[in-house]
């Protein structure tokens, strides 16, 4: 997290308990760093809601906002300055729902930090929605703080969620960056499932499932490589499971003092949205969840950087290869999981003639001749053959 002239840290702070806390978390990271610190208070503005409206109309009410803003600013600036007395700090207020506001200000920033929940200046809207709005928005990592006071300075894990797509390459950054600056450990957590919904149906038996797993793990040590070439002082953690991912890193959570996932992004076996599992954690994670956007590779924007480009190549060059590689082994192993389809058949239509079993697998395997996506090719043959001689036993 080399730091940069243009950007800051930005905290969104309501008054709340939870937001001066994570206003400190925030101040104790941007002290780290050695850059700025922005406390941003937000104000009501033409946009809230019609009876919200009708109050701040009044001059006296507008102002009772203006100078409770400016009480909960100074309150901030008191508790990190008694901290930090030579951390840069600037404070303001601004017009606007909070999520928008601090969307705005997300633009030059690294990182914004809020809490999870609090008062915010309009009581009616949680900064729950603020922060799942925002973490949408936000073109910088958004963390939310909860469940623990203090500075980011103990040894915990940092744990980072990671799929099979280059979405995660962000979050990667991120949590390998974080982790070198606290001097923590990575671990790293790739979810996979074997259950695919196609057309009603599941991935058969007939998948080699221990090597879908080696895969996966391959998967990971390439989505991991150029975090780990570029902070090679980080001990990483490689943990490949089958659970759901977003109960997965909630349980790992409970241990670690950082939970790193994408905004969004789909993992092909995970089948589960990235989206879905950030959701998840604002609502159930106990330790600070930092969602990263897609668009950005961190607080320091590497992707605009010649150097990160190339990571970036590196990335996508060695999961291609991956990709090529469980390709070919995908149709080498199709002869023995099509066998394993006729032996089966065999068993279920016992009364049917061997010969009419292999003329109906091979016409169901013939349909997808060209097809160079194979990974439920036996799948498919197994149901329209099963289909091929239900009919025909009922000739």
């Amino acid at each position: 997290m080399a730091a940069r002239d243009d950007s800051v840290i930005v905290t969104g702070v309501d008054g709340s308990r939870v937001g001066r806390a994570a206003s400190l978390w925030a101040a104790a990271l941007a002290a780290r760093l050695g850059c700025p610190l922005r406390i941003v208070h937000t104000l009501p503005d033409a946009s809230s809601s019609a009876a919200d409206n009708a109050v701040i109309r009044q001059g006296s009410a507008a102002a009772a906002a203006r100078e409770t803003g400016e009480l909960v600013l100074n309150e901030t600036l008191v508790l990190v300055r008694e901290r930090w007395p030579h951390l840069e700090v600037k404070a303001d207020l601004v017009q606007g729902p909070p999520a928008r506001a601090l969307a705005a200000a997300s633009a030059d920033a690294r990182m914004v930090v809020i809490g999870n929940t609090g008062a915010g200046a309009l009581r009616t809207r949680a900064v729950g929605s603020t922060a799942i709005a925002l973490t949408k928005h936000a073109s910088c990592p958004v963390t939310i703080w909860q469940g623990q006071p203090g500075a980011p300075s103990d040894h915990r894990p940092v744990v980072v969620g990671v799929d099979d797509t280059e979405l995660s390459a962000g979050a990667v950054r991120q949590a390998f960056e974080y982790a070198h600056l606290v001097d923590a450990p990575v671990v790293a957590v790739h979810a996979w499932s074997a259950y695919h919904h196609i057309g009603g149906g599941t991935v058969p038996y007939v998948l080699d499932l221990d090597q879908i797993e080696r895969d996966e793990r391959v998967l990971l040590t390439a989505r991991l490589a150029a975090a780990v070439r570029a902070f090679p002082d980080v001990t990483v953690t490689h943990t490949v499971t089958r659970r759901d991912p977003r109960r997965a890193l909630a349980e790992r959570a409970t241990k670690a003092q950082l939970v790193v996932v994408g905004s969004s992004g789909h993992g092909r076996l995970a089948g589960a949205v990235l989206g879905s599992v950030s959701h998840y954690l604002l609502h159930h994670s106990t330790c600070p969840a930092m969602v990263c956007p897609t668009t950005t590779g961190g607080p320091d924007h590497p992707d605009k950087d010649d150097k990160d480009d190339e990571d970036i190549r590196s990335r996508a060059a060695a999961f291609n290869a991956y990709n090529e590689a469980r390709r070919a082994h995908l149709v080498e192993d199709e002869p023995r999981q099509i066998d394993s389809v006729r032996k089966h058949l065999s068993r279920k239509f016992s009364d049917t003639d061997p010969g009419t079993i292999d003329e109906a697998v091979s016409w169901a395997l013939h349909h997808f001749d060209g097809t160079k996506v194979r990974d439920f090719v036996p799948l498919l043959v197994e149901r329209a053959a099963t289909e091929t001689l239900d009919d025909t036993e009922h000739l």
